[in-house]
C-alpha cells in the first residue's frame, strides 16, 4: 500500500513530536489532509473576546482567540431576518426550520457546494417514551460522555429530536431520497433500565450525497443559498449580533439578520493550532473533511462567546464496527491488551502504533485474530454482554479481511513475522486453556481458543482518519450562544459540531447509534425556529 503523506510543511512525525500547547504557534501553519490555514496571527486570552495587536503574544495562547479588527468596506449589503453560516445537516435544518416558522433567510457556504457527514440520525420517539424513559436516556447519555455535558442540552435532544427527525425524513422524501430498504429505522435501548424507542432517518444515499437534495429543498422554499461565500466576522451592535461579513477581501458582503445568526460550520478538524489546544489526543490523525477550520467557533468567540473546556470528544471510527473480544495484536505480532473493549476506543490504545509508524503510517495496523469458530464464539459472548452481536466477517473483497488455512500463511498474507505471530497465539491458548488471563486479565468469559483452521484476520484501521472533534461555542437549551457570565448573546446561535457541551469523553460514545446526525439535525431545527420567532 501506498504510503499516506500531509500536506504543508510538517510531517506526520513531526506532529507525533509536538505535544499539547507545544504545538500552538506552528501547527497552525500547517494543516493536515489539505485543509487550509485562516487564524490570524497573534493571542489573546482565552475566555471572552481579548483584542491583542500583532505581535502582543506575551500570554502564549493559539492566534484563533483573537478578535480581528472590524472589516467595515462592503461590495454590498443584504437584508434577511435569519442567516446561516454553514449549509450542512446542522445549517440546513435551521435554514428550512426559519423559513418555515415565516423567516427571510439566507445561508452562506464556505464551499460551492453544501457538505454533510453521517450514514444515520436519529432522535427520541417522544411518542413511545414516557417522562421517566426520557430522563433515564439523558442519564445514560450523562454516563456515557463522562458526566461533562450539559444537562438541559441532552433533554433539549431528547424533548425535541424525534419531532425533528421525522420532520427531516420528510423532507428526504419530498426531495427525492428514500430510506434505505435494508437498514431499521427504529430501534430499542435498555437504558438504566429502562426500554427507550428510538427512531432514525437513513437516507439510501448517506447523508453526504442526500445534502444536495436538501438544499435543492430548501432553495425551492425559500431560502437564499450563497456558495463559495465564506463567513469571516460576525457585525456586533452594542453586544447584539445583527449579521455576518462573508466573502473575500475587497468583496466582502454584508448580511444583515433582524432576527439572528445561526453558525453552524461543524468542527474544526481541519485546523490543527485549534486540535492542538482543544483536542490534542488526536494529533496526528489526518482529516476525513476539507473546511472543517472551526470558523464558526472563532467568530463565536470573537463576538463574545467561549468555547466549551478542553478534552473534547473525538471521533475515530474503525473500519470493521465490531467489538467481539478476538484476541488483538500489532504490526509486530504480539498481543496488545484485554480485548474486552468498544471498538470505537480502539484508537486510543493506537496512538503508540500510530508514533512509531509516523514516516510509514499504512503500517499502523491492529488485526483480530480469528478461527473457524468465531460466529459460535461471538454468540456466546453476547449472551453476557448484548453489545456483542455476532457478526460476519467482512468479506476478502473489502480490503481488510484476509484469511488462511494456516496460522503460518495468515500472517504472510497480513505482513507479520510468522513465528512471532504463532508464538502470540500458542500464549494465548496457554490462558484460555487455564481460564486465567496471566497476561492482560481479561475475563475468563471472553476467553476463546485460536485453534481451528480455516484463520481470519480483520484490519482495525484507525490512520485512515479523523471523522470529527466534538466541542463547540456554550450555548443553552435554545442554542443561543453564552457569553462567559452564562448570559446569552442576542442575536446567536450555533448548532451542530459549532455547538456545546453535549459530548465530553474521550471517544464518541457509539451506544446510540446516529446520534451525531441526529443531534446536529435537532439543534439546527431548535436554532432555526428560536433564531426565526426572536
Amino acid at each position: 500500500m501506498g504510503k499516506k503523506v500531509l500536506s504543508g510543511s510538517m510531517s506526520r512525525r513531526d506532529v507525533f513530536k509536538l505535544g499539547s500547547l507545544a504545538a500552538v504557534g506552528v501547527a497552525g501553519a500547517s494543516m493536515l489532509g489539505g485543509c487550509a490555514p485562516s487564524a490570524p496571527a497573534s493571542s489573546a486570552p482565552a475566555s471572552g473576546t481579548g483584542e491583542a495587536a500583532a505581535g502582543e503574544n506575551a500570554s502564549g495562547l493559539p492566534s484563533f482567540l483573537v478578535k480581528p479588527a472590524e472589516i467595515t468596506d462592503f461590495a454590498e449589503t443584504k437584508d434577511y431576518d435569519v442567516v446561516v453560516v454553514g449549509a450542512g445537516a446542522a445549517g440546513l435544518a435551521a435554514a428550512i426550520k426559519a423559513a418555515e416558522e415565516g423567516a427571510k433567510v439566507a445561508v452562506v457556504q464556505k464551499e460551492s457546494v453544501p457538505s454533510s457527514q453521517g450514514f444515520r440520525a436519529t432522535g427520541l420517539d417522544l411518542d413511545k417514551n414516557d417522562k421517566a424513559t426520557q430522563e433515564a436516556v439523558v442519564s445514560y447519555m450523562m454516563r456515557n460522555s463522562d458526566y461533562r455535558p450539559d444537562r438541559s442540552l441532552l433533554r433539549a435532544w431528547t424533548s425535541n429530536s424525534g419531532e425533528a427527525i421525522k420532520w427531516y425524513r420528510d423532507i428526504l422524501h419530498e426531495s427525492g431520497v428514500q430510506d434505505d430498504p435494508d437498514s431499521y429505522s427504529t430501534f430499542e435501548l435498555d437504558c438504566n433500565g429502562y426500554t427507550a424507542s428510538f427512531i432514525s432517518a437513513i437516507p439510501e444515499t448517506t447523508f453526504v450525497n442526500a445534502i444536495s437534495n436538501v438544499a435543492e429543498y430548501a432553495t425551492s422554499h425559500g431560502v437564499d443559498l450563497h456558495y463559495s461565500m465564506p463567513g469571516v466576522q460576525l457585525v456586533v451592535e452594542d453586544g447584539n449580533v445583527t449579521g455576518v461579513v462573508a466573502g473575500e477581501e475587497g468583496k466582502y458582503v454584508r448580511f444583515n439578520a433582524a432576527k439572528g445568526v445561526v453558525l453552524a460550520t461543524g468542527d474544526y478538524q481541519c485546523n490543527n493550532e485549534m486540535i492542538a489546544y482543544y483536542c490534542p489526543d488526536v494529533l496526528g490523525y489526518p482529516p476525513l473533511e476539507i473546511g472543517r477550520d472551526g470558523d464558526g467557533h472563532r467568530m463565536g468567540v470573537w463576538a463574545g462567546g467561549h468555547v466549551e473546556p478542553v478534552g473534547h470528544t473525538k471521533m475515530i471510527h474503525d473500519i470493521w464496527m465490531n467489538s467481539a473480544p478476538y484476541l488483538m495484536v500489532g504490526p509486530d505480532g504480539a498481543r496488545l491488551t484485554d480485548e474486552h473493549m468498544p471498538w470505537w476506543k480502539i484508537n486510543t490504545i493506537m496512538r503508540p502504533i500510530m508514533k512509531a509508524n509516523a514516516d510509514s503510517p499504512d503500517d499502523a495496523r491492529v488485526w483480530s485474530i480469528m478461527d473457524a469458530q468465531y460466529l459460535a464464539q461471538a454468540e456466546s459472548w453476547a449472551q453476557h454482554d448484548s453489545a456483542l452481536k455476532a457478526k460476519e466477517v467482512p468479506s476478502e473483497k473489502s480490503g481488510v479481511m484476509f484469511t488462511a488455512d494456516t496460522l503460518e500463511g495468515l500472517a504472510e498474507a497480513i505482513g507479520i513475522e510468522p513465528a512471532a505471530l504463532k508464538k502470540t497465539v500458542d500464549r494465548y491458548n496457554e490462558v484460555v486453556a487455564k481460564g486465567v488471563d496471566e497476561d492482560f486479565g481479561k475475563d475468563a468469559v471472553y476467553l476463546a481458543p485460536v485453534a481451528e483452521g480455516p484463520f481470519y484476520a480483520v484490519q482495525r484501521d484507525f490512520n485512515w482518519g479523523l471523522s470529527a472533534t466534538l466541542g463547540g461555542l456554550v450555548v443553552n437549551a435554545e442554542n443561543q450562544v453564552l457569553n462567559d457570565d452564562a448570559e446569552p448573546i442576542k442575536g446567536l446561535y450555533a448548532a451542530g459540531n459549532t455547538s456545546g457541551p453535549f459530548f465530553g469523553s474521550i471517544d464518541y460514545p457509539m451506544e446510540i447509534g446516529g446520534l451525531s446526525v441526529g443531534r446536529a439535525i435537532t439543534t439546527g431545527y431548535i436554532a432555526g425556529r428560536a433564531a426565526a420567532k426572536a
